[in-house]
């Protein structure tokens, strides 16, 4: 689900057009901010879980909330359990991972023998579509190993991968303020993230054209 605070953000609409075509479905909310009203372009914010199953058939459905997050002027967040791991993240002890979602999360072997490793098929689609990994931008600004632990640490319990990403367009790069994990002990099954972004930052975004 996807929430707001009206005294920051005054609603426009709420679209699932396409959220048939997906597993779990998705939301597309679309939001002026009025809480700074010099920001031109209006804020659209995508949430919703791709399909668990196959790296194969998350990435299409990546494709298509790409597609939609662009569709309201260009200026936007996704923030999903994208259920498989970062460009470039360390693989977990897959070993350890129950096989359902190792093999789901893994490249294809050639035998028994050969190792698990994990497919980050669906992060270069984002990458492709011009999105970034907001745990990555943050992890470049800060250069510190000791950060990169706690940024890129595990956010589902069982799967030891950061499943739970967000993912801005190019435009809000320089809103970004923050991103944290924030542990859920034993109230769920995946550990949540926070980012924060500074308004005055899109204040000279400009309208993108759906064409």
């Amino acid at each position: 689900m996807l929430m707001f605070r009206p005294d920051v953000l005054r609603w426009r609409q709420w679209e699932t057009k396409y959220a048939y075509e997906t597993h779990h479905g998705f939301g597309v909310g679309v939001f002026d901010i009025t809480a700074d009203p010099e920001v031109k372009v209006p804020l659209t914010a995508l949430t919703g879980q791709l399909i668990p199953y196959s790296v194969q058939k998350a990435a299409i459905e990546a494709q298509v909330r790409i597609a939609r997050l662009y569709r309201y002027g260009g200026m936007g967040a996704i923030g999903a359990d994208i259920n498989s791991q970062g460009v470039a993240h360390n693989d977990p002890d897959w070993s350890a991972v129950p096989p359902y979602n190792r093999f789901a999360r893994c490249h294809r072997r050639y035998g028994p023998d050969e190792p698990w490793l994990g497919n980050p098929l669906v992060a270069q689609t984002l990458n492709d579509g011009d999105l970034f990994d907001v745990a990555n931008l943050i992890s470049a600004r800060l250069d510190d190993p000791k950060a990169d632990k706690e940024l890129f640490a595990p956010t589902g319990h069982h799967g030891g991968i950061r499943n739970d990403q967000f993912w801005v367009t190019g435009n809000m790069l320089d809103a970004v303020l923050g991103y944290r994990r924030v542990p859920t002990g034993k109230a769920g099954d995946h550990d949540g993230v926070v980012t924060t972004y500074e308004t005055t930052a899109l204040h000279d975004v400009e309208y993108r054209e759906w064409v």
